[in-house]
């Protein structure tokens, strides 16, 4: 590549002057910042260097097949680098790896290198490297090692007649440490990924998907990032941008990270350690010029793909191809440069008062975002344009709202694209739209044929199916997370024991008039089974807008159904489920506690004052029957089956501290709660009051 050089002649009257030069003495010094400290990334500028000047090789033969690369393994640790040129005999291989600055490129912009230094680069990795120069007549094998001078020796280890004919080349090999394999292997598949001929390589290396390539720049086919800048090819080397060092006129371009400059070499100047460019004002220029030369090319582009789009609205709706891949100033830049048929693009639709609703496929959190339903919207005003958008026009005249949202989903299924938003506009309203629409532009839903509507067969206990309704059914499952709780619509279950369909209304995950209580579905289930005899039937969910659907006679809620086995239940054991109503009561622990209950229920003197120490001994019981029929009573608070504000406990202790004054200051000893003695003493004193 050649170099950008000053040969400005400057006159003096000075007498006396002396040249700038090294000592010897320094030699090693200025040799080891030359190999070693240039570079930040000194594995990656072993990949660079001997890549480069390999493709070099190649070019200067007249040979446009890949090189070859060997990335080290554990177990083969060498990095390495064979191009198929004509090889080198001693002479140029001791003049390029030994003398800094020789290069023989600086002539010509055909090839990468210039510097004359990137030959060394396996010294600012490691202490040695081998070349390999594969000649028609011999191979000769050269090592290259830091001596004691630490200036560096070259050495000929073995020479051979090339009796096989391997085809002429030089083969590079840097040993790698194997703690810098991988890092190794990740800095060649980035490093390999832009280059146009791929190096036969043995990794797999993932190149770019390019929504648009030229001869000047390529577009990355995927969403642009913020803050991150384009960047520069040349001469298979990528090299960032750093927009600061720019005019504002060029940073519209290249802050959009998609954007690959594919620069001629030798156009802009590079840094010395060829890992990024020189901002002098030969590179601002340039950069500026080509970013220029790229925004224009990218809207004549535009304009020539939508050439052949019937209507203007057509031509806007696919120019939206670079939506989320330019960075959005650039991208507002391009379209408005572009035209269809002389004519600006439209990039907004106002639908005004036209009545246009929009369809949208919305992930179900109920199916764990894996099915998607369609979500309308109303009273659309005006829409920005962008390739997901779709007309329609639908003639309330000709059928219902419904049936034109059964038409959307037949279109939805049909191209089952889940970013598309169909906009469906009364053909009324039509005249309200800015700008005006043509025939072209939309889809008439007349032609649609209207998606059948999802129905569920209701089964008859004698097995014949009556007509079905449209409902969507789920089943419900305790969890803590609400959209756990749902499963995915299903066939509705019966209750074995009632042949009826429990089920709980929804609005969306919540019961609808009891908004928490599925927050409690495990303890509900429970006092189920409690009452029903460890049978616990499929609970059913059923969205809110479809119970008007159902069949009473054959589909009961689940608060109705707990409530008629408690019903049940309490009438057949009234005294069992007065004591379990008592002792839910109980609010507050502070004028009880368990000694004192266990002391007063022995008493027999007042049956209330014994009954209420039971109550309150009852609520601390370890007895599985009183704590399974306690739960069956919270289930029942949840869905306000039982009254919540009766509080027998309070109520009745209020009554004997008033009628038994001591009883309050009652606080008998562990030892004093079943004494036969301090008992009777107690029954003395309530009788005396009594």
């Amino acid at each position: 590549m050649k170099l950008s050089t000053n040969n400005t002649s400057l006159a003096t009257n000075i007498d006396k002057a002396a040249d700038f030069g090294i000592n010897d003495n320094d030699l090693s010094h200025i040799m080891g910042i030359l190999r070693s400290q240039i570079y930040s990334d000194k594995l990656l500028a072993v990949i660079r260097e001997y890549s480069t000047n390999a493709m070099d090789a190649n070019k200067e033969a007249g040979y446009a097949g890949p090189i070859n690369v060997t990335i080290p393994n554990a177990f083969q640790p060498t990095l390495s680098f064979r191009d198929y040129g004509k090889g080198m005999s001693d002479e140029e291989v001791i003049n390029t790896y030994i003398k800094y600055g020789n290069s023989t490129k600086r002539n010509s912009n055909d090839y990468t290198g210039c510097l004359g230094i990137g030959s060394k680069a396996g010294f600012a990795y490691g202490d040695t490297f081998t070349i390999i120069s594969y000649q028609r007549m011999y191979i000769t094998t050269w090592l290259a090692r830091i001596d004691e001078s630490k200036r560096g020796t070259i050495s000929i280890v073995n020479k051979t007649v090339n009796k096989s004919n391997i085809k002429t080349g030089v083969e590079i090999q840097v040993p790698i440490r194997k703690a810098d394999i991988d890092t190794c292997t990740q800095k060649a598949r980035y490093f390999f990924k832009f280059w146009k001929i791929q190096p036969t390589i043995n990794i797999d290396i993932e190149q770019p998907k390019y929504l648009e390539e030229t001869e000047e720049y390529s577009i990355i086919n995927r969403a642009y990032q913020y803050h991150t800048n384009a960047k520069v090819l040349m001469g298979n080397i990528v090299y960032p941008i750093d927009t600061d060092q720019l005019p504002s006129s060029a940073k519209l371009l290249l802050s959009s990270d998609t954007v690959i400059i594919n620069a001629p070499l030798g156009c802009l100047d590079i840094a010395a350690n060829r890992e990024t460019l020189e901002y002098s004002q030969r590179t601002i220029d340039g950069l500026t010029a080509i970013a220029h030369n790229v925004i224009c090319d990218l809207s004549n582009n535009l304009t020539k793909s939508i050439k052949h789009c019937e209507t203007r609205l057509q031509a806007s709706l696919e120019a939206s191809k670079y939506d989320n891949i330019l960075q959005g100033d650039l991208l507002n830049k391009v379209q408005t440069a572009a035209t269809w048929n002389n004519q600006k693009l439209i990039n907004r639709i106002a639908f005004n008062n036209s009545g246009t609703v929009s369809h949208a496929l919305q992930s179900s959190y109920r199916s764990g975002n894996k099915i998607y339903k369609n979500r309308k919207e109303t009273k659309v005003h005006s829409i920005s344009l962008n390739k997901n958008i779709r007309l329609c026009v639908h003639d309330q005249s000709a059928f219902t709202d419904a049936n034109a949202t059964r038409r959307i989903r037949t279109l939805q299924s049909k191209y089952n694209n889940v970013d598309v938003i169909y906009y469906v506009i009364p053909k009324a309203g039509l005249s309200e739209l800015e700008p005006k629409l043509t025939p072209q532009d939309y889809q008439d839903l007349d032609q649609v044929k209207p998606m059948p509507a999802k129905r569920t067969i209701i089964a008859n206990p004698n097995g014949t199916k009556k007509k079905s309704v449209r409902i969507n059914v789920c089943q419900l499952a305790p969890a803590h997370l609400k959209s756990d709780r749902l499963s995915k619509e299903n066939d509705p279950i019966k209750c074995e024991t009632t042949d009826q369909y429990v089920y709980v209304p929804l609005d969306r995950f919540d019961w609808q008039g009891h908004a928490h209580a599925l927050d409690n579905l495990q303890l509900i289930r429970q006092a189920i089974g409690t009452l029903n005899n460890g049978i616990i039937p499929a609970i059913n969910g059923v969205k809110k807008h479809f119970v008007s659907k159902l069949p009473k006679d054959e589909w009961i809620t689940l608060d109705v159904y707990l409530n008629t086995l408690y019903k049940a239940w309490a009438k057949a054991n009234k005294k069992q489920n007065q004591m379990i109503l008592d002792l839910n009561s109980i609010k507050d622990w502070n004028e009880w506690d368990m000694t004192k209950a266990a002391c007063l229920k022995l008493t027999k003197a007042d049956p209330n004052v014994s009954y209420l120490a039971e109550v309150v001994h009852n609520a601390r019981s370890k007895d599985k029957n009183i704590i399974n029929y306690s739960q069956v009573i919270n289930a029942c608070k949840i869905l306000d089956l039982v009254d919540k504000s009766y509080d027998f406990i309070k109520t009745e202790t209020a009554v004997m501290n008033k009628k038994y004054p001591l009883l309050e200051a009652l606080a008998p000893g562990y030892r004093q709660a079943d004494d036969k003695s301090f008992i009777k003493h107690i029954n003395k004193y309530i009788q005396s009051v009594s």
